[in-house]
């Protein structure tokens, strides 16, 4: 009973002490399934990973499995119905799981400010909300995977109050959710380089790469991706290779398609948030490179962010030089840079920081609300008995 009482105890000071996290995570799932449910209808991609969900296999064409499952949930959670709601049921929750894993990020390298602030900016971004946390799609489980990769590597390679770094079983752990990434979404590779890349260019945590725990890491990563590997070697690797010439060079390059890649990028994430997000992430990248041999903690601590980060926006940014992207490709990067503008705005007064947020809560609200109240297709409810798989 003791022991009960000390494991009550400790959640009802959890709560208390992570009152308004809570709060932002429950109103936002609440919102989110109500879109889901009532006034968002499918479409096309979603209507292909359904079909996923009745043609089950190791892997598919142009995305790994996960998509399929987190598809699958919500319609075994209602026992065979097919909605809008139950095929986006695992996406809701999932999403949840991420913002919440996003906050712990963002408090265990910064501060508690640093942790919410980011939470915000995931909650209000509309590509994040939507793509991310209503819709099935491959970057749902991508996103859960690479946001707690980043929590877990975060508490791996900063351990509170300690400065010196020592490997620990947690980089076996990393590698399982780097895998897990990747079968999410070919994203996780860069998850992957990007943590290699972080400890090169760390001489604190560089022992990780020589510690015996990588071993590890690398069989969980190559388990995890196993089927993955089992699908591609069954068809002559059409998956990867597909994806592969999706990246190559098909006309000139434009600086000018770059910088509407950008713009659009911006839109998607809302003005407020996008065009603010670009300058935190660009200035803190270019510190970088002014001062790369520094061994301050709190450079590390943005190193790391960029690491995770930085490679996969810039790198589909610069695709849209010569090819058309779609938005998400480069949202990855993006939704982890959030904890780089949070650091920063941390720094302005508070009610600075609340008329920014809240005003691009009230504008992106009304805009959704506009949308989605207009939208053709709303209420939508069966797809069966709707075709709105088909729509």
């Amino acid at each position: 009973m003791e022991t009960l009482r000390t494991i009550a105890k400790t959640l009802t000071q959890n709560y208390r002490n992570n009152r308004a996290v809570f709060q932002i995570l429950a109103v936002g799932l609440v919102v989110r399934l109500a879109i889901a449910m009532l006034w968002f209808a499918p479409g096309f991609d979603e209507a292909y990973y359904y079909l996923y969900t009745i043609n089950p296999a190791w892997s598919y064409f142009d995305h790994p499995p996960l998509v399929a499952l987190t598809t699958a949930f919500g319609i075994w959670a209602s026992g065979g119905e097919v909605s809008a709601l139950s095929i986006r049921f695992g996406s809701v929750l999932l999403y949840t799981v991420t913002l919440f894993a996003l906050y712990k990020a963002g408090r265990h390298l910064f501060s508690h400010r640093v942790g919410v602030i980011a939470l915000l900016m995931g909650s209000l971004a509309p590509i994040f909300t939507i793509a991310f946390g209503i819709m099935t799609l491959p970057d749902g489980p991508l996103m859960l995977f690479w946001t707690l990769a980043l929590w877990l590597a975060v508490v791996e390679f900063f351990p509170k109050d300690n400065d010196d770094y020592k490997p620990t079983s947690r980089l076996a752990w990393i590698g399982l959710l780097v895998g897990l990434a990747t079968c999410g979404k070919y994203h996780g590779f860069f998850l992957g380089a990007g943590l290699v890349g972080f400890c090169l260019t760390s001489k604190r945590h560089r022992s990780a790469l020589f510690s015996p725990w990588i071993l590890a890491a690398l069989g969980l990563f190559c388990l995890a991706i196993s089927p993955v590997i089992i699908w591609n070697a069954q068809h002559e690797w059409a998956s990867i290779a597909f994806q592969a010439e999706r990246g190559a060079q098909s006309k000139g390059f434009k600086l000018s398609k770059l910088l509407d890649v950008g713009l659009v990028q911006s839109l998607y994430l809302f003005p407020t948030i996008g065009l603010p997000l670009w300058f935190a992430s660009l200035g803190a990248l270019v510190q970088q490179l002014l001062r790369p041999l520094t061994t301050e903690t709190i450079w590390l601590k943005r190193r790391l962010v960029l690491w995770l980060s930085a490679p996969v926006f810039l790198l589909f940014t610069f695709i849209g030089g010569y090819r058309p992207v779609l938005p998400t490709w480069s949202m990855p990067g993006l939704f982890i840079a959030t904890i780089l503008l949070a650091e920063w705005s941390a720094t302005w007064p508070r009610k600075a920081v609340g008329r920014w947020l809240g005003t691009s809560a009230i504008a992106v609200a009304t805009i959704l609300a506009i949308a989605l109240s207009t939208s053709p297709s709303a209420p939508c409810k069966s797809l069966a008995k709707r075709r709105c798989l088909a729509a």
